[in-house]
């Protein structure tokens, strides 16, 4: 059976104070440990989502590993730009969700 895929993104202003890249950093050493343990894939992006443009590598990338989950933190306020080019990544997780539910159906019947 393909492990779950989880993926985390890190969106960021870095003009708001607060230790924002620490935060990331705990945050991916802790869903690590966490993936061990529950057994499932975590692939975390390699650097803060500071643009737009880093929003659309964020897409690239989800898409490229085929991650199923992508988990956002926000650790300061992001512009509502970041967040619906990062929506865009979704489709294969709405892909695998209608799989699931057909299985569900199936089952049930």
């Amino acid at each position: 059976m393909e492990k779950l895929r989880v993926g985390l993104a890190g969106v960021m202003q870095m003009n708001f104070c607060g230790d924002k890249i620490g935060q990331l950093e705990r945050s991916t050493r802790e869903l690590e440990a966490l993936a061990g343990r529950l057994g499932f894939d975590f692939v975390a992006f390699p650097r803060p989502v500071l643009s737009e443009a880093d929003a659309a590598e964020v897409v690239a990338y989800v898409r490229q590993q085929r991650i199923d989950f992508l988990l956002v933190q926000n650790s300061s306020f992001a512009g509502g730009r970041l967040m619906l080019t990062l929506s865009s990544a979704c489709g294969r997780c709405r892909n695998r969700q209608q799989t699931v539910r057909s299985r569900s159906t199936r089952s049930a019947a």
